[in-house]
C-alpha cells in the first residue's frame, strides 16, 4: 500500500498526523495541501501521504478521484477545540465559511464508515499504541518511535522536491505555492497541548448546533439530555486480554469502554470497575451487568472485534429499550435444553444493546438471574452446566414476558465458526476467536462469502469438517469420473464398429477401383474363362450333367 489521503478540519492537528505517517523512510509527505487546491496525482512509485482539509470548494470524493489513494483516513478532534483555535486564524473562512466547513465535517463523521480509518486527535497526541497499530493494519509501517518526528519538515521537503516534479514546481519558493508542512512544532515530537481551551458558553452552543453528531460524540451538548454510550465487558483470566483487543477495535470508531473484573491495572479501558461478586463461569456475568456506567450499553463478549461504527445499534436501543441479534442456533429450548416454547427464538447474549433508563427493562438482569437460579436450584451447578447462562435465560425471559426487542442483522454478530459464512452488506461485529481471512474487508456493499472459514475454538472440528467436505467432493468427483469412463468406453466401442465397417467398405472400393483399371476385353476373357471352368467342373461330376 503506497498512497494515503488524510482528511480533517483546519486547526485539528491533521498536519502533525500526516508528519507521523511521513516518518516512513523514503516516503513523500505533503503534510498540508493549501485549501484552495484540489489534491493532485503525484507521479511517483514511492509511498505517499497527502493531507487535504475540509472545505466547501472541494469534497473528499473529488480529492480521492484526483489523488487515487489506496486508503483514506478521517482525522477528528473535539469540535469546540477546533472552533476555538480556528476562529482566531485569518483563513478560518477561506474556501467556505467556517460554519459550513464544520457542518461538512459533522456530515463526514456521521458517514465515517466510508473511511478506512478514523483517528481521534486525543488518541494521537496521547501516543496511544493503537494508533500506530491501526496504521500497520492498513499496510503503512509505523512504530512508537515515529511519535518523536525525527524526520522533520525540512528533510521531508527536500526529499519531496527531489523526487516529485509537482512538489518541486509548487513548493514554498515557487511563485505559485500549493503545499507546505503545516504549522507544527516538532521540537517535542507528538505531545499533549500545554493547556486546555477556556469554556465560552456562546461558542459551545454554536459548535453544538453546527456539529450535533460530533458534539454528541464528545459529550459537549449543554442543552440536550444526551445519554452516555459505551461498551461494557465482564471478563476475568484470559478474557481480559481478549477484552483489551476488542476495546481497542471499538476505540477505532470512537466508542468508549468499561471493564468489570476482579482485578485490572492496565489502561485499555476508559472505565474500570472491580467486580463485587465472584466471577467463575458465564452465568456469573449477569450479576455485574447492571453496574455498567453508561446510560446505553453494548454488553459485549470479550471474543469480539468491532469492525464498523455502532451508532445505529445504540439508537435502536434508545428507541426500543433493547436491541439484540438472533443467535446462530435459533431455538434456545432445543439448544440448551431449558424449559420453554421449543419454537421461541434464541438471542445472542454476547452482543446486546441495552438502555437502562427504560422502566420496562430496569430490572432485566435481576430477573434473568432469578430464572437461572430457579433452573439450577443450586447456583454452583452452573459451573458444570454452561447451558444455563445469560443467553438461554435472557431468551426465555423475553419470550415469556412478551417483550419485542429490536432485532439487528446477523452482520452485527458474525459467527463464521457456526456456519454464518455468507451475507450482504457491511460487517459490524465479528464474534469469533479467529480473524477474518487476509484481504477480506468488512466494509462490504454487496453479497459476500467466507466459505472455508468454519472454525471452532480448538480448530480440530473445523479441520475434520474441512477434510470431510474435501473427501466428499473427491468421492463425488470419482463417481463422476467413473461414469465418464463408462461413457468413453461405449463411445470407443461404437467407434471400433464404425472403423470395421469403414475398412470393409474401403476393401470393396479398392476392388472396384482395380476392376475399373482393367481393359474391357480382358474382363470379358476372364469371364468366359470362368464360365468354361465351371462347365468343365460339371462335366467331370458324374451326377452333375443330364
Amino acid at each position: 500500500m503506497t498512497r494515503i489521503l488524510v482528511h480533517g478540519m483546519q486547526s485539528s492537528g491533521a498536519s502533525a498526523f500526516a508528519l507521523l505517517l511521513g516518518q516512513r523512510p523514503e516516503s513523500v509527505c505533503v503534510a498540508d495541501l493549501y485549501n484552495p487546491f484540489l489534491a493532485p496525482w503525484l507521479d511517483t512509485e514511492l509511498p505517499v501521504v497527502l493531507k487535504a482539509v475540509v472545505t466547501t470548494t472541494w469534497s473528499i470524493d473529488q480529492h480521492a478521484a484526483a489523488f487515487k489513494p489506496d486508503r483514506t483516513v478521517l482525522f477528528v478532534r473535539n469540535p469546540y477545540d477546533v472552533c476555538f483555535s480556528l476562529l482566531t486564524k485569518p483563513y478560518a473562512d477561506q474556501n467556505g465559511h467556517f460554519d459550513d466547513k464544520l457542518r461538512e465535517m459533522d456530515r463526514l463523521f456521521a458517514e465515517r464508515d466510508r473511511f478506512d480509518l478514523v483517528v481521534h486527535y486525543e488518541d494521537f497526541v496521547g501516543r496511544r499504541s493503537e494508533t500506530v497499530a491501526w496504521l500497520r493494519e492498513l499496510g503503512w509501517p509505523a512504530g512508537e518511535a515515529d511519535y518523536e518526528l525525527r524526520r522533520g519538515p525540512e528533510e521531508i521537503t527536500v526529499f519531496n522536491e527531489a523526487h516529485v516534479p509537482w512538489c518541486r514546481q509548487y513548493g514554498s519558493t515557487s511563485p505559485d505555492p500549493r503545499w507546505g508542512m503545516g504549522n507544527v512544532d516538532v521540537s517535542r515530537g507528538v505531545a499533549l497541548p500545554s493547556e486546555g481551551k477556556p469554556l465560552r458558553e456562546c461558542l459551545l452552543e454554536r459548535v453544538c448546533s453546527l456539529s450535533p453528531t460530533l458534539s454528541r460524540h464528545y459529550g459537549l451538548d449543554p442543552v440536550a439530555d444526551v445519554p452516555s454510550r459505551g461498551i461494557t465487558y465482564v471478563a476475568w483470566g484470559v478474557g481480559i486480554e481478549e477484552a483489551e483487543r476488542s476495546a481497542a477495535s471499538a476505540r477505532r470508531y470512537g466508542v468508549k469502554s468499561c471493564l468489570i473484573s476482579p482485578g485490572y491495572s492496565g489502561d485499555g479501558f476508559e472505565r474500570v470497575l472491580t467486580a463485587d461478586a465472584p466471577l467463575r463461569f458465564p452465568a456469573d456475568k449477569v450479576s455485574q451487568y447492571a453496574r455498567t456506567p453508561w446510560d446505553v450499553t453494548l454488553l459485549l463478549d470479550s471474543d469480539t472485534m468491532v469492525l464498523g461504527e455502532l451508532d445505529f445499534g445504540f439508537q435502536m436501543a434508545e428507541r426500543h429499550g433493547l436491541a439484540v441479534v438472533v443467535a446462530p442456533n435459533t431455538s434456545f429450548v432445543l439448544h440448551y435444553g431449558v424449559r420453554g416454547d421449543r419454537d421461541a427464538p434464541q438471542y445472542n447474549g454476547g452482543v446486546l444493546f441495552w438502555d437502562r433508563r427504560r422502566p420496562v427493562y430496569s430490572d432485566l438482569w435481576r430477573d434473568v438471574q432469578a430464572i437461572m437460579e430457579a433452573e439450577a436450584e443450586d447456583w454452583s451447578v452452573l459451573e458444570e452446566n454452561p447451558a444455563l447462562n445469560d443467553q438461554s435465560a435472557l431468551s426465555r425471559y423475553l419470550h415469556e414476558r412478551g417483550f419485542n426487542p429490536y432485532v439487528l442483522p446477523l452482520t452485527w454478530n458474525l459467527r463464521p465458526q457456526f456456519g454464518m459464512t455468507t451475507g450482504y452488506g457491511p460487517i459490524k461485529i465479528l464474534h469469533s476467536r479467529h480473524k477474518l481471512p487476509e484481504g477480506f474487508s468488512p466494509r462490504q456493499e454487496d453479497r459476500w462469502t467466507l466459505e472455508g472459514f468454519i472454525l471452532d475454538r480448538s480448530g480440530t472440528r473445523a479441520l475434520r469438517l474441512a477434510l470431510s467436505e474435501a473427501r466428499n467432493r473427491l468421492l463425488k468427483k470419482r463417481e463422476e469420473n467413473a461414469e465418464l469412463r463408462k461413457q468413453l468406453a461405449r463411445v470407443r466401442g461404437r467407434m471400433g464398429q464404425m472403423r470395421g465397417r469403414l475398412e470393409a467398405r474401403a476393401g470393396e472400393l479398392a476392388e472396384l477401383a482395380e476392376l475399373a483399371n482393367r481393359p474391357l476385353w480382358r474382363l470379358l476373357l476372364e469371364r468366359v474363362a470362368r464360365r468354361l471352368a465351371s462347365f468343365r467342373g460339371r462335366a467331370k461330376d458324374p451326377g452333375g450333367a443330364t
